[in-house]
């Protein structure tokens, strides 16, 4: 005899549920009948998106939902452009005055959707003015055997949130490192030595003690646990390129300039 499959469906929705009731809780909002419905709402826009809320609204409630819970629980569909419109609006306010025409552009013309909103909110989030910013090393990314002409090289990228109490209302945003590159020997390829100059002054900047393979030539590579947590100054500065659909992309990278404090392990 066959045992019963299990709901998935269900399982996800639980999951989303407690997920919501949890932040919901923390922030604190009292698990009540009357949230848990507004909780509710929740979990069914995530789901379905705005159909969902609509087979749970309380249409007996005249006033419909209190002020502080209508922004994050819009009712109709005017209201969810609107709830769109707080959102990104908040956030480009802290941009420059041509990152922020940009955005709100892009808002105007109806290219921010709901679909897209996250991506969006990600995207907005590394705009920030250019400048020197305390920060800390929170990960480090890694492209691996990426080309340059003949030669092939890792690129490690530590990813960075501001913590600079000069600049309160950028804290905790983050931005990437422009790249750190390590060339190494590949079947191939060239391997020129002097090219992981850039790496030798990052591992001097980083107090960073690596090994050099005297056969090869090669320093030992870069690793999360060198820099993690690492407290730094950075200066932010842009770059940009022209894609394959001819659009003019601009964005924010860092570099790190001085090592403030090397990480603490929490244990």
């Amino acid at each position: 005899m066959s045992e019963k499959q299990p709901d998935w469906d269900k399982i996800t929705e639980g999951k989303i549920r407690h997920g919501i009731a949890v932040e919901a809780f923390s922030k604190g909002m009292e698990l009540n009948a009357e949230n848990m419905t507004t909780i509710e709402k929740w979990v069914q826009f995530v789901i379905h998106g705005y159909d969902g809320i609509k087979t749970i609204v309380d249409e007996s409630k005249e006033d419909g939902l209190p002020d502080e819970v209508s922004v994050l629980f819009p009712e109709t569909k005017s209201e969810v452009g609107e709830t769109f419109d707080i959102i990104i609006k908040k956030q480009a306010n802290l941009l420059e005055d041509e990152d922020k025409d940009r955005v709100l552009t892009a808002l105007s013309e109806g290219k921010i959707t709901a679909e897209n909103l996250q991506v969006s909110l990600d995207r907005i989030n590394q705009m920030f003015p250019t400048g020197r910013y305390r920060a800390r090393i929170i990960n480090v990314e890694c492209n691996s055997n990426v080309r340059f002409g003949n030669h092939i090289s890792d690129v490690y990228k530590p990813v960075y949130v501001i913590e600079d109490n000069k600049h309160l209302s950028l804290k905790g945003k983050q931005v990437k490192d422009n790249g750190i590159f390590i060339y190494k020997r590949h079947e191939g390829f060239q391997f020129e030595p002097k090219r992981n100059w850039g790496y030798a002054k990052y591992l001097k900047l980083m107090r960073i003690n690596k090994p050099r393979d005297n056969k090869t030539g090669m320093i030992a590579p870069l690793t999360r646990k060198d820099v993690i947590h690492n407290v730094v100054n950075i200066d932010v500065f842009e770059k940009s390129f022209t894609n394959d659909f001819s659009q003019y992309v601009k964005y924010n990278v860092a570099r790190a300039v001085e090592l403030i404090k090397k990480g603490e392990a929490p244990f």
